[in-house]
């Protein structure tokens, strides 16, 4: 388990490189985040809140690639072969962090969602990010795309009715993710965003056992003092999986992104998998 000053709060964590070199203002790859016609799109009409954050995570996200490569790790290898998941828990505790702006006009999630979905442009091979909310029901809405990106959380979750602020069942969604890790002939990652302890806890370690059957990995963010450590320790170090397939970070709240934190766990296990 990872403890952060916020991997989603504080200052935004951007890749180290070794003394001497410097990153942070060379080009990003082609292939580290947008598209070719994405990146055109990000730099069309004026600089909203939005798009500034796009190409901010896209940039990030570059320099990390770069970074990994430096030490051995080819991250590269691995772009456009999964299918890509946002989970996000729409318990009424989570009402705040989707509702409260900041002064640019930006939710927690809007920033969050953006942050991942810069990852799904790099490893989606339709370069979407599926979206799936939860409280003690499972909904999934329309995919994050470059056409919608922007005003996600409003126009496409609280707008249309996917923000029902219930009770907290990771269940649900699990039993999905298994589902269309069944059904897909990709590997598929998803990022799971939570703020609360779940009901039916020895359901959701079964589920995740399940799980560890298929090209599926989860890694888990809770978010805030409610979530339950202990049980996130447990799920982290599970046994009777056939392979680790999990990872587990804390959060104060979804302001920014750690790739490196975001990632690591998901490395392994894309290396043990043979992906990368």
């Amino acid at each position: 388990m990872v403890f952060l000053n916020g991997l989603f709060g504080g200052k935004k964590t951007t890749a180290t490189t070794p003394a001497g070199n410097t990153t942070a203002n060379a080009p990003v790859p082609f292939s580290a985040g947008i598209s070719n016609a994405g990146a055109t799109e990000i730099q069309t009409g004026a600089m909203t809140p939005a798009k500034v954050c796009l190409k901010k995570a896209t940039e990030n996200l570059g320099n990390y690639v770069v970074d990994l490569k430096k030490k051995g790790t080819n991250f590269d290898a691995a772009a456009g072969k999964f299918d890509c998941w946002g989970i996000f828990d729409v318990s009424g505790s989570m009402s705040g962090r989707f509702k409260n702006k900041d002064p640019e006009g930006l939710s927690e999630v809007q920033r969050a969602i953006i942050d991942i979905f810069a990852a799904a442009n790099l490893l989606d091979s339709n370069k979407e990010l599926d979206v799936g909310t939860f409280d003690h029901r499972y909904q999934t809405p329309e995919s994050m795309t470059m056409r919608n990106y922007e005003n996600y959380v409003d126009a496409e979750l609280m707008q249309k009715g996917f923000c029902t602020w219930g009770l907290t069942e990771y269940s649900n969604p699990i039993e999905h993710l298994i589902k269309e890790a069944k059904r897909t002939k990709r590997p598929l990652f998803a990022i799971f965003v939570t703020d609360g302890n779940t009901d039916h806890p020895g359901k959701v370690k079964e589920l995740i056992k399940e799980s560890s059957k298929y090209d599926l990995f989860i890694m888990f963010i809770g978010v805030g003092d409610g979530v339950n450590q202990e049980f996130f320790d447990e799920l982290d170090n599970l046994p009777g999986r056939s392979i680790d397939n999990t990872g587990y970070a804390h959060a104060e709240n979804l302001k920014s992104i750690s790739y490196d934190v975001l990632f690591g766990d998901f490395i392994k296990w894309m290396r043990a998998k043979g992906f990368i």
